[in-house]
């Protein structure tokens, strides 16, 4: 038993370990780049620039309406089980995530810049965290539906919107980066 939770003690350390490299590699990335200032980028380089992002046609982060150029939502159920003593345990099973991201333009004093965060890591902040109104969520799930392109995700997302709402209490996050936000951005010119 020792040897076993020893073992699980030093597998949970490696991965502190990597996971500590990694944001300590992006660190030192951050900290030995010069902000660049947009009117200054060149073409085939790496740069840091800082700017306030617009968009003409922005997302909605959905529950909470946020208009932004990037959100991630996670959409908990409470379950409730019972063991085979009798005792009731609860906990919460994730039914419904996702993101979405579009290009954006980046401002400075100098100009601006398109930025296509593709496969870029976003660090977004929560604009919503708490519990959800079943009619909030079908409202939402409709109103996504509509502003999709015609296409098989469209009628899912549709259907499963007109489908019974369930009495269980449901939870969401929702993170999002908003247009008029100041940003750092560091990447591929």
């Amino acid at each position: 038993m020792l040897y076993g939770i020893a073992g699980v003690l030093g597998a949970v350390g490696v991965v502190l370990i990597l996971v500590g490299r990694g944001k300590g590699a992006l660190k030192r990335a951050m900290d030995q780049k010069q902000t660049t200032s947009i009117r200054d980028l060149r073409q085939g380089g790496h740069a840091e620039v800082k700017g306030v992002a617009s968009c003409d046609a922005p997302l909605e982060a959905p529950y909470s309406g946020t208009p932004c150029i990037y959100y991630s939502y996670d959409l908990k159920r409470r379950e409730e089980s019972r063991s085979s003593d009798g005792s009731t345990s609860h906990s919460w099973r994730t039914i419904d995530s996702g993101s979405t991201r579009v290009p954006f333009k980046l401002a400075d004093d100098t100009g601006a810049v398109i930025v296509d965060p593709q496969d870029a890591k976003i660090d977004a902040p929560i604009v919503l965290k708490g519990p959800v109104k079943a009619g909030q969520m079908r409202d939402s799930m409709q109103a996504a539906a509509e502003n999709m392109a015609p296409g098989a995700l469209k009628t899912v997302l549709g259907a499963v919107a007109r489908l019974p709402l369930s009495s269980r209490p449901d939870r969401v996050t929702v993170r999002a980066v908003t247009v008029g936000r100041d940003l750092y951005v560091l990447g591929d010119v």
